[in-house]
């Protein structure tokens, strides 16, 4: 039964960059382990400075975005979705002042409640304005006619949403990431931790 039990385990080695591209430990992960677990291996193995702002971060070259992975996120299913054969991504742990985002702690019985206007890619360079409402676990929008034909962003305030899944369960490969843009940087923070509390 063990063995069965240790054939379903996933096991991958990769680079972990501390800081930033300069300094990295190599580490086996297997699919048993959650980000904040590989966090308390780190520090204590490689005998980093103690904080509790250590995050980890998935670093998509490939879609030119980055996010904090949750405490409870397996970093195995979180590479796996990676393509490998275009992929220059990579997992950083650094510190970060908005830790308390992505801990369980933050998302026990909240569900944020955020809506307005921002600006969505539809496609390369061509963005439309659309009306969001994020509700539990689940971001609407509704369609607008207002379209700009700008190739640069609306806004300087952008962020992306991107899924969990291999880019190659996707039928049509631009639904795999959206790119959203708000008027003021208020509005910013509050959609981005909105949405990091409702998952």
């Amino acid at each position: 039964m063990a063995k069965l039990s240790e054939a379903n385990v996933k096991k991958i080695t990769t680079r972990v960059y501390i800081e930033d591209a300069r300094s990295f430990k190599t580490l086996l992960l297997t699919s048993l382990m959650a980000a904040d677990q590989i966090i308390h291996d780190v520090v204590t193995k490689f005998h980093l400075e103690q904080s509790p702002n250590w995050t980890i971060f998935e670093l998509c070259n490939d879609l030119g975005i980055e996010r904090p992975v949750r405490d409870w996120e397996i970093l195995t299913d979180v590479i796996s979705a990676w393509d490998t054969s275009t992929s220059l991504n990579a997992i950083v742990m650094k510190k970060y002042g908005y830790k308390d985002t992505v801990s369980a702690k933050a998302i026990a019985g909240k569900y944020p409640r955020v809506q307005g206007w921002m600006y969505m890619e539809v496609k390369p360079g061509k963005w439309q304005r659309k009306f969001f409402v994020l509700r539990e676990s689940n971001i609407y929008y509704y369609k607008d006619s207002d379209q700009l034909g700008s190739e640069k962003t609306p806004t300087n305030f952008c962020f992306a949403l991107r899924s969990t899944d291999n880019i190659a369960m996707f039928e049509n490969k631009k639904d795999y990431v959206r790119y959203l843009c708000v008027e003021k940087q208020e509005r910013l923070y509050d959609w981005v931790l909105a949405m990091r509390l409702a998952k």
